[in-house]
């Protein structure tokens, strides 16, 4: 087997794909020993391109205060970043947003406490996490069985 082969190549990039998630899935986890403060929401409309795809939308973020620094966010999940695929589905959405944040809202953020511009809305958001990585230890699965087999 030729060690440049393009199925090991794939294996390793899926590794460590399922690496970067395993990492999330432990933030995610760890945000419910977090501690709280109160924070505002913004709530805006979207119409942007994001790379190849165009985004249209409500948009929230928010504002808050730890230790009498003021901090904005957009994180409604600790692991899912605003820029990812995740986000973009299922958060910038007039529905969500609409439904569940109106600009002026009082909430509950939750700030890790090592470092409080790491945020969130909601603690957790594992199912969104083991949904992501369940794909991809299905993939790498698939190009290791297929990499070994050739």
């Amino acid at each position: 087997m030729n060690i440049y082969s393009p199925y090991l190549i794939i294996t390793i990039c899926l590794i460590v794909w399922g690496i970067l998630l395993l990492r999330k899935y432990l933030l995610a986890t760890r945000s419910f020993e977090w501690k709280s403060t109160r924070g505002v929401i913004e709530t805006y409309d979207i119409d942007e391109q994001r790379g190849r795809v165009f985004v249209v939308g409500k948009q929230l973020r928010y504002l808050y205060e730890v230790d009498g620094e003021q901090y904005v966010s957009k994180m409604v999940f600790p692991a899912v970043s605003p820029r990812s695929w995740t986000y973009v589905v299922n958060f910038n959405d007039r529905l969500f947003v609409g439904s569940n944040y109106s600009s002026g809202d009082l909430v509950d953020v939750y700030f890790n406490p090592a470092k409080p511009s790491q945020s969130c809305l909601q603690r957790g958001g594992l199912n969104l996490i083991k949904k992501e990585l369940n794909i991809w230890l299905s993939i790498i699965f698939i190009a290791v069985v297929f990499s070994i087999m050739t």
